[in-house]
């Protein structure tokens, strides 16, 4: 295979700034409002709670007792997120400890670094686009070098590239522990005192090894960077990649303060020797990336973040692998909370780090109860019960409560999105837009829940789920996707009809009651994915036709490389 040169041309970043400068201000305002939402919230809970304890109906109790243990741990949860969001103002801790100087004077002093790339199945475009960037990065080449693991060799052509450009190559005959468990065969092979963990697509940002060098404080172990996605080309597309700058923006940024970070599952720099004592990637579930983080964490690691780019990324094109890709991190985020929980409350790990994984573990679970409370709804219904409440706090009518928390999880999301750096690619999107996309993706994921009950459920059982990889490019195997196409339908067909009978019931009672809503939003979730996978179905096969393979780096260079530089 002949390789032909090609210059990786991408924006050139500053070296990144590890001291972060606290906003005291906004941080004290914004604790200060979470704290009296807690305590509103918590005396609305009690108030309440002693409210349904007068009723007379054990079954009636029961139901209203569910219900607002829902409505509350999802109030909570949106105090969680606007904890990240102060949080994200708060000085950086811990005694800065960078691992080199720079300028630098002795390259000989540096830290020898290897950069794994794991890989199954991936097309060679892609991979070349993605290791030719690791190869160019602003390090002395003579302190790093880049190693591909093919997890079940598929063909010459991988090992072939790699001869041809100097990847250093290795291949494992099985696929045990799929990711996790490829890279744990590698971690003893490497030479570098540090690695860097990337995924198949990812373009690397010059200045990564630098930038997670800086950025090392002291009881480190790990530092994540930031990703950023490029192919913001449709609507959906670009909720998609919301899914995921949220995590950056919002979660990590917050977390960023006491080093509390979770592992994204690449572009990050891991202490190699420490990370092969911890055991290196725990792979009880496929979500090996938040178990690890969560395992680490809990043991006093530091997980740091820097909010630069460290790499650019695509997100699926299309909904049906955007909605596997969720089903696959759902069910082992899940897994992992159900063996974690534990650890993380007795951890050696900050009250807030506590707060944030339990959260974070337990909130898919915590959102498909939330869209199986219609169903408690219908049997209030069913025995021609209300909802018991007691919105009086003070002397004042608080029942715009439950609304003014459950909204905070929009406005934070906002929010953080509009305070990104300019150099963020979401960040050129108008404001109206950004606001827009944030709506739609709630929406959407509101509509998404039904969908994951399955997923869910498989975490909690404990099922062992086959990892299969996003595909990188437009292509895949059409028997496959038909096969994926049919069962989407039966699926979403099936929760449609559920939905059918949320609007039959949701009508027989007045809007304004508080059982109305609730069975209008789990109507508006069980009939949205029937309706969305039959306006994109046509899309998905135009995608599927097109021979053309995407890289991340297609799309720097091209149409957004000057909107980058400007």
């Amino acid at each position: 295979m002949k390789v032909d040169s090609h210059i990786v041309i991408r924006p050139d970043f500053q070296i990144y700034n590890p001291e972060v400068k606290q906003k005291t201000m906004v941080y004290f305002l914004l604790s200060l409002l979470n704290i009296v939402f807690f305590i509103l919230y918590s005396i609305y809970f009690i108030k309440s709670l002693i409210a349904i304890f007068h009723l007379s109906n054990y079954i009636i109790i029961l139901l209203n007792i569910f219900i607002l243990l829902i409505e509350i741990m999802l109030g909570y949860y949106s105090m969680v997120l606007l904890l990240h969001f102060a949080k994200g103002f708060k000085l950086v801790n811990g005694k800065l400890n960078p691992l080199i100087e720079y300028p630098y004077e002795d390259e000989s002093k540096l830290p020898l670094v290897s950069i794994l790339l794991p890989m199954f199945k991936e097309p060679v475009s892609v991979i070349k686009q993605t290791l030719m960037a690791a190869l160019d990065l602003n390090y002395p080449k003579s302190r790093y070098d880049v190693y591909l693991i093919e997890d079940g060799k598929s063909n010459d052509d991988i090992e072939e590239l790699c001869k041809e450009i100097g990847v250093k190559y290795l291949t494992r005959t099985d696929r045990s522990h799929f990711k996790a468990g490829a890279v744990n065969y590698s971690l003893p092979l490497l030479t570098g005192d540090y690695v860097v963990f990337i995924d198949a697509d990812h373009i690397l940002e010059k200045n990564l090894i630098i930038n997670c060098m800086l950025a090392w404080r002291e009881n480190t172990i790990a530092v994540q960077t930031r990703i950023d996605f490029v192919n913001m080309k449709t609507f959906l597309t670009t909720i998609s990649a919301f899914l995921q700058l949220q995590f950056f923006s919002l979660f990590q940024r917050g977390r960023r303060s006491n080093g509390s970070a979770i592992f994204a599952g690449g572009s990050a720099l891991f202490d190699r020797k420490l990370l092969i004592k911890e055991g290196g990637l725990n792979p009880l579930t496929i979500a090996d990336d938040t178990d690890t983080s969560f395992i680490l964490r809990s043991r006093g690691y530091r997980i740091e973040y820097i909010d630069t780019v460290g790499a650019w990324a695509l997100v699926p094109w299309d909904p049906l692998h955007l909605m596997r890709q969720i089903w696959r991190w759902l069910t082992g985020i899940t897994r992992s909370f159900r063996a974690r929980s534990g650890m993380i409350l007795k951890g050696n790990n900050s009250l807030y780090g506590k707060i944030d994984h339990f959260a974070t573990g337990f909130f898919p679970t915590l959102a498909i109860l939330g869209w199986l409370v219609g169903f408690v709804i219908i049997g209030l219904i069913f025995m021609d019960a209300g909802i018991v409440r007691d919105f009086s706090i003070l002397g004042f009518d608080m029942s715009i409560l439950p609304t003014l928390t459950s909204s905070l999880a929009m406005i934070t999301g906002i929010l953080a999105l509009l305070l990104d750096d300019k150099r963020i690619l979401f960040h050129k999107k108008s404001t109206s837009y950004k606001i827009i996309t944030v709506f739609g993706f709630y929406f959407l994921i509101l509509a998404a829940q039904p969908l994951l009950l399955g997923a869910i459920i498989k975490g909690w059982i404990g099922s062992k789920v086959e990892f299969n990889r996003t595909p990188k490019d437009k292509k895949i195997n059409d028997s496959g996707i038909d096969a994926i196409k049919k069962r989407y339908l039966v699926y979403s067909l099936a929760i449609f009809l559920i939905g059918l009978i949320f609007v039959v019931f949701a009508f027989q009672i007045p809007f304004n009651d508080a059982r109305s809503i609730t069975l209008w939003i789990s109507a508006y979730a069980a009939l949205v994915p029937l309706i969305v996978s039959i306006l994109w179905y046509w899309k998905l096969e135009s995608y599927l036709h097109n021979v053309e393979d995407i890289t991340a780096l297609k799309f720097l260079e091209n149409e957004y490389y000057d909107n980058l530089q400007k």
